[in-house]
């Protein structure tokens, strides 16, 4: 038992309790004052944002925060991938006047993983459904997919938050139709006279609801993480450049080219990630492949040759980092 028998505390141990009274009391308004001092961080660094998005911060903002900062590599690795990505993603939707911040919707979806797939069914680094990607023009069938590539999954990702920008006039709006479709957004919106996201943002499914706080914690630590000692290293990647985009009908026009120059297929394949079956059998539609530059063999590429064999050609003189973007881990 504490104490003495008389129930009285000797002089000597009042002190010492008093004085670790006070260290715990000390304690306590250390944290609140650290916390404080945090949420008023948050709120001035997210104000000092340039966007056209509303980014508002609020306690479901707060929570996705420190929930991501709670696994700090995995922040890591997005905003070390960001940097082969981004590029990629602003040369596209500057053509849709898409806010740059919407880049950040690709580490929400997949962490930027071009393989990544949902136990729904949902592909590629911005998550597309087969229907919603077939409606936007995408073949996914098992020749191809191309919700994996990420040209072509990113020109149809920004002619859709284009469209449901046009159709909200609210990036948010827009962003929570992205990912629940937008027969949820309008239900949601006859619901209430709001007309932001958090004005509707109960009535939207639980997984829409925190979507849009985890974007904006997202785009919040994509600005700050050095602020929270996030470090990042700048690793060099080894670029792929390619010089030619091949359209094909059947595959006997392309394997015959191929042969006949003696092209290295591995290179190929390595650039044309989206492409299931080289053998095309089930081919409806012409399928554009992608050719490297494979310097003095680069030379082959005659015009006359490719209209012998029935395929038309673009050429398009691009470098890409193809072994950095699709080497996910």
């Amino acid at each position: 038992m504490a104490g003495t028998s008389n129930g009285i505390i000797p002089t000597e141990d009042k002190t010492n309790f008093d004085s670790n009274a006070l260290n715990a009391t000390d304690i306590v308004e250390s944290e609140k004052s650290r916390k404080v001092s945090l949420e008023k961080q948050f709120v001035e660094r997210i104000a000092q944002i340039n966007s056209p998005i509303d980014l508002e911060y609020n306690k479901y903002v707060k929570k996705h925060i420190l929930q991501l900062l709670k696994n700090p590599k995995s922040i890591q690795r997005s905003i070390e991938k960001s940097k082969e990505f981004f590029p990629i993603f602003d040369r596209i939707f500057d053509t849709y006047n898409i806010p740059s911040e919407i880049n950040c919707l690709a580490i929400v979806e997949s962490k930027l993983n071009p393989k990544a797939t949902s136990y729904v069914g949902a592909k590629g680094v911005w998550q597309f459904m087969p229907k919603t990607a077939r409606g936007l023009g995408m073949q996914v069938n098992s020749t191809i997919d191309e919700r994996i590539d990420i040209y072509t999954s990113t020109e149809k990702a920004g002619e859709y938050l284009s469209y449901l920008h046009q159709k909200y006039d609210d990036w948010l709006l827009a962003l929570a139709a992205y990912n629940c479709g937008f027969g949820n957004v309008n239900k949601a919106l006859k619901k209430t006279d709001g007309k932001t996201f958090w004005d509707i943002k109960k009535y939207l499914p639980k997984e829409t609801q925190e979507y849009i706080p985890k974007f904006i914690a997202t785009v919040y630590l994509l600005n700050y993480h050095q602020e929270h000692g996030i470090k990042v290293e700048n690793k060099e990647t080894q670029q792929l450049s390619y010089n030619y985009d091949l359209s094909i009908e059947k595959s006997s026009d392309f394997w015959n080219w191929v042969n006949k120059n003696n092209l290295d297929i591995a290179e190929i394949k390595k650039i044309n990630p989206a492409i299931k079956d080289w053998a095309f059998k089930n081919l409806k539609n012409k399928l554009t492949i992608r050719i490297p530059n494979f310097n003095e063999n680069i030379s082959m590429l005659k015009t006359q040759d490719l209209i012998n064999n029935n395929i038309e050609f673009e050429e398009v003189a691009m470098c890409v980092e193809f072994d950095a973007l699709y080497s996910y881990s």
